[in-house]
């Protein structure tokens, strides 16, 4: 009777945890997937976060990302020049383009981001975006399509986080290295 117990027990603490898919996925212990969420054939850095209901295929995502809930990245495009878009009636090969998202970047709710894309470390992309073009590094992009709005800092400021190569470091000391980069341009 205990062993059964303890077997329900684990069983109603498995249920409560959040459901998401890994096939052919690697996602860094330091990071954090919520629920519901599909991620096939792709990579997340360290530091990272994937909100719930996020959909990756083919995807490299770099370090410190923040993912917010309802994003599509790398969703599974058909050919258009075969007769049938079904899978079961067409032998056309879906794409297989990665997608890459740099390092600290950040995409709002129910973005849309196609296969193939690049997005440059410390981009943000607006929610409810459709990317189909490369993102610049650190340039703020939103709509549909996507466009540039502008770029985040002034290029000094980008020179130096990119030699600083903070997102290889632990969160402790990237935050201290982001400090010193901004006491010294934004006095």
């Amino acid at each position: 009777m205990k062993r059964l117990k303890l077997v329900l027990k684990r069983i109603v603490t498995f249920s409560k945890k959040p459901f998401y898919a890994f096939y052919h996925s690697k996602v860094d212990s330091t990071s954090w997937v919520k629920g519901i969420s599909s991620i096939r054939y792709s990579t997340i850095g360290k530091w990272s976060f994937v909100n719930k209901a996020v959909g990756l295929n083919r995807v490299e995502i770099g370090n410190y990302c923040s993912i917010a809930a309802n994003v599509l990245i790398g969703g599974m495009e058909h050919g258009t020049d075969h007769c049938s878009t079904s899978t079961k009636l067409s032998n056309a090969p879906y794409s297989d383009k990665i997608t890459k998202i740099g390092h600290d970047v950040w995409i709002g709710s129910y973005c849309v981001i196609r296969q193939g894309v690049s997005i440059g470390n410390g981009a943000i992309v607006g929610a409810m975006s459709f990317v189909n073009k490369d993102v610049p590094p650190y340039a703020i992009v939103y709509g549909a399509p996507a466009r540039i709005a502008k770029i985040r800092l002034p290029e000094d400021i980008i020179n130096e986080l990119d030699k600083s190569k903070y997102w290889e470091l632990p969160p402790d000391r990237a935050r201290k290295v982001i400090e010193e980069i901004e006491k010294s341009f934004l006095k």
